[in-house]
């Protein structure tokens, strides 16, 4: 007879460690959880003899616990044991507020990011930590902030607890045992034993599976293996002796077999039939079921020693962070060549031309466009209280028509011009009739300016498909981005206001917040009819911009820009012309501290033209916006260096915004026609026009492998101590001379054949291994989640090239270190379009005998402009049309390069 002791029990949910990366790296590093339920439940326990320590976090209050917050000071303890180390798990009580959290772990001298989303509240997360991880006595454990990672981690408690070293539990009975219908399955990977069983499909299975087992009495944890996830319910449940504990494996997302705590009983007598019932009505996939004694017992930990080896810094993040420091770096390169060029006023009036034409260069505005015919048409005028509001329409480039309304003073006498302020919008939702952008023009008129404001392409009434910012991708790849077109834009407003009678050539001024601010940057930078610029919360350094992390949109990213120089040296080019960066403190996106290397970057050509007075910085304590106190800072600012008046404070006039969006359309249904011209109508007119005039060379950039880190031996010498039988594999982690560190993992095969070579991870199927000679799981190459992947594709547009190269560059450099293993004949597989051009740029670099089979790439540039509507983000090459002919590249490698159809196993290819 069984007495349940934790019926009603309710697991808290612990995901991986990093869904970037999946099972796979929760293995590598050491962290035990799933994304059903927690492998130990020692909340339930009345005595909990594995607990080595446990400590209450305090500071402040939330879901009825305190807790510590890293966003306030990061969180430090260190662990003590008196009779010396022992393998534990660190237990974190980790916090959220429906959101993702994320802080760097510490435990000892290692360290690497943790990233969760959760529900709301309160749940346990896992980490195994190795007897080898500690210091003597001593354990010590922290959580650091990581700025611009999003909302700060809070944990409201640490557990230490000893793990028990005992590798096989008292009872372990293997599904294919169980007495029932349910079929035996061996088709997917990582089952224990000689297979797995599995219910229908269709429904709750009525059939069970069933034993009598003979065990001791006692009180028994009760552990299950099954398989989860893969979008559908497989969850199951245990009984002893007719008592159901809760199910186990419940939730949709995992793709992997594990084990799970299904519950404690109490066992008297001898005998006890174990049943497993059928709970959700996907494939039920029941592996093993354990039974221990042992509180501090986890049968996931042998799985895992096998797997691979724990605790290895090892993490997406770190490509980033290599990235980062690879612009810093060049960056800091470009800004030591402007500063060099301002040793005196005539050198750097000498090289300033050739500076800005770099600049156009870089947004894709070198040579300057044709100014083709602006065919304005007014569409309609609205009076209001001391200044109207003309809604026209212009043509910035042929047929690519901007939506724009024009404030504009009442009562200009005639032949009176007036200053005039071009308002380029940022981000906002509503474009040029978002409240904060009327605001600012509102107040502009009411004070005597002629203020323009339109909107930016994907934006307003130009949001329409084909004119999306991700459109940027396929500008990049005919040397344009979409600074190109959005300051272009501006210039055209330019244009436009010069044609009006009431405007004062002489007096141009322009002014943004955010994007807008950054198109205020560039345009003053390049056209020097723009005699005042005010950007408002964008100008920075690139060091502090990427130190934000933040995914920002890739209008921020110019192609190219840190070889040319920082944010200040773009900046100086507008010098000696006026200029006021306005930043608030509370602004994570663009802050102060940014602003201030920028300004110190371009104050040094204001002071060779003796112009110190006419760059400010002014900063408020506010956040990312363009509020009534950022608004009367700018009108100050043009009231001095505009219309030439006494620095005093201007007070903004009272206004009403227009509340119905719809009286500034300027198309009657409020949106451009589907038969406009959009971006990416004009991406596809610059691909038919270009032509392939060079190669992108990886020789020069190419670096051999310069290190091989073996992480074997602190995972080898825990297998022995444990008398595990440690696979054949090895794994080896790479440095490749790129921001991209390789982590390799040896299986051998079972044949004199090729070596196989996957790219992007994945897993060695049985009949695949039965072919080869070996198989290499490179894993590093891929951004896999969409936060790493944004910001390795745009961060690395900064660079010029994009980072197919940068991962071309370190595809070659894994070349180069796999010939040297003297491999033979070996193949390469490359599951994404991504790793495919990559591999296809670096092929030049590989063996003559190598195969590669790829999925995904393109025959031809052009297809990503004709065919689905989102062309891939990690495909971006810059000026890639030009530069890399696909179909030749193809042709030239012949049957070295074969197609990887999506539904053919590669075994079958392989026959």
């Amino acid at each position: 007879m069984a007495r349940r002791i934790l019926g009603d029990l309710v697991h808290p949910e612990v995901r991986s460690l990093s869904l970037t990366l999946g099972i796979a790296l929760a293995i590598l590093l050491g962290v035990f959880a799933s994304s059903g339920r927690a492998q130990t439940d020692f909340e339930r326990l009345a005595d909990d003899p594995a607990l080595i320590e446990r400590v209450d976090l305090t500071g402040e209050e939330y879901a009825g616990e305190t807790y510590a917050w890293t966003g306030r000071a990061p969180i430090r303890h260190v662990f003590r044991r008196e009779d010396g180390p022992t393998t534990a798990t660190l237990w974190l009580r980790w916090g959220s507020k429906g959101d993702h959290r994320a802080a760097r772990l510490r435990i000892g001298e290692r360290s690497w990011v943790l990233e969760r989303s959760a529900p709301d509240g309160f749940t346990w997360w896992p980490v195994l930590v190795p007897r080898e991880w500690w210091s003597g006595e001593e354990l010590s454990v922290g959580l650091d902030p990581i700025d611009g990672s999003g909302p700060h981690a809070f944990l409201s408690e640490l557990r230490l607890r000893k793990t028990a070293e005992l590798l096989a539990p008292e009872h372990l009975i293997e599904a294919e045992d169980l007495e029932g219908t349910w079929r035996e399955q061996r088709n997917v990977s990582g089952y224990s034993g000689r297979g797995f069983r599995v219910s229908n499909a269709d429904g709750v299975a009525e059939d069970t599976l069933s034993s009598m087992l003979e065990i001791e009495p006692g009180r028994w944890l009760v552990w299950c293996r099954g398989y989860e996830g893969n979008g559908q319910d497989r969850s199951f449940s245990l009984a002893i002796d007719g008592e159901v504990l809760p199910e186990t494996h419940t939730s949709l997302e995992r793709d992997a077999f594990e084990w799970q705590l299904a519950g404690e009983v109490v066992l008297e007598g001898a005998k006890h039939r174990l049943t497993v019932r059928d709970h959700g009505p996907g494939f039920e996939c029941v592996d093993a079921i354990a039974l221990t004694r042992d509180a501090s017992f986890d049968p996931s930990l042998a799985d895992r020693l096998r797997e691979g080896p724990p605790g290895t810094e090892w993490h997406p993040d770190t490509m980033v962070d290599r990235l980062r420091e690879r612009i810093v770096e060049t960056t800091a390169r470009s800004h030591r060549h402007f500063a060099d060029r301002q040793s005196d006023l005539e050198s750097w009036k000498a090289a300033r031309p050739a500076l800005i034409r770099g600049l156009r260069d870089v947004l894709g505005l070198e040579p300057l466009p044709e100014r083709t015919p602006l065919n304005v048409r007014r569409v309609g005028t609205i009076e209001r209280d001391g200044y109207r509001i003309e809604k026209i329409v212009f043509e910035s480039r042929p047929g690519f028509e901007v939506p724009a309304n024009v404030y504009v003073p009442s009562g200009i006498p005639d032949g009176e011009r007036r200053a005039a302020v071009l308002n380029p919008v940022g981000h906002w939702g509503l474009s040029k009739a978002e409240p904060v952008v009327q605001s600012r023009c509102i107040g502009l008129a009411r004070l005597g300016y002629v203020a323009l404001t339109y909107d930016a392409f994907g934006q307003g009434e130009r949001a329409i498909d084909g004119n999306g910012h991700g459109e940027y991708h396929r500008s990049v790849l005919v040397g344009r981005n979409n600074m190109t077109y959005m300051v272009w834009d501006t210039v055209r407003a330019l244009d436009y206001l010069l044609t009006r009678d009431d405007v004062d050539p002489e007096r141009i001024a322009c002014t943004g917040a955010s994007g807008g601010g950054l198109n205020t940057l560039y345009a003053a930078a390049i056209d020097e009819r723009i005699r005042v610029a005010v950007p408002v919360v964008y100008v920075t350094g690139l060091e502090q911009f990427l130190e934000t992390g933040i995914t920002h949109c890739p209008c921020s990213h110019v192609n190219g820009l840190a070889g040319l120089g920082d944010m200040g040296d773009v900046a100086a080019l507008t010098a000696p012309r006026a200029q006021l960066f306005i930043t608030a403190t509370r602004d994570s996106s663009f802050t102060p501290e940014g602003a201030r290397v920028a300004e110190a970057q371009a104050r040094p050509a204001y002071r060779l033209f003796g112009a110190d007075d006419r760059l400010a910085v002014a900063e408020f304590d506010t956040g990312h916006d363009y509020d009534r106190d950022m608004r009367e800072a700018m009108y100050r600012f043009l009231a001095v260096h505009l219309g030439g008046k006494e620095d005093r404070p201007v007070r903004e006039p009272h206004f009403e915004v227009e509340r119905d969006r719809a009286v500034l359309a300027c198309y009657p249904a409020g949106r451009q026609p589907t038969s406009a011209v959009t971006v990416r109508d004009l991406g596809r007119r610059f691909a038919e026009q270009g032509e392939v005039t060079r190669a992108i060379d990886l020789g020069a950039a190419v670096a051999p492998v310069r290190e091989r880190i073996d992480v074997d031996a602190g995972w080898r010498s825990l297998i022995e101590r444990l008398s595990l039988e440690a696979p054949p594999r090895r794994v080896e982690r790479w440095s490749t001379g790129t921001p991209f560190e390789l982590r390799l993992t040896w299986s051998p095969g079972g044949a004199e054949g090729p070596t196989i070579v996957h790219l992007g991870g994945g897993t060695p199927s049985e009949p695949v291994l039965a072919v080869c000679s070996a198989w290499v799981r490179v894993e590093g190459l891929a951004a896999i989640s969409s936060g790493v992947r944004h910001r390795m594709v745009t961060d690395s547009q900064l660079l010029g090239p994009g980072l197919p190269v940068l991962r071309a560059q370190a595809i070659a450099s894994l070349f180069t270190g796999l010939k040297e293993e003297a491999l033979g004949d070996w193949i390469v597989c490359t599951p994404e379009s991504s790793l495919a051009l990559s591999t296809l740029l670096a092929m030049d670099q590989a063996t003559a005998g190598t195969v590669v089979y790829q999925r995904g790439l393109p025959g031809d540039w052009m297809e990503l402009f004709d065919g689905s509507p989102a062309a891939s983000a990690e495909l971006t090459i810059w000026r890639g049309q030009e530069r890399v002919d696909l179909s030749r590249r193809v042709e030239m490698l012949g049957s070295r390069w074969r197609t990887w159809p999506e539904d053919v196993p590669l075994e079958e290819l392989l026959d």
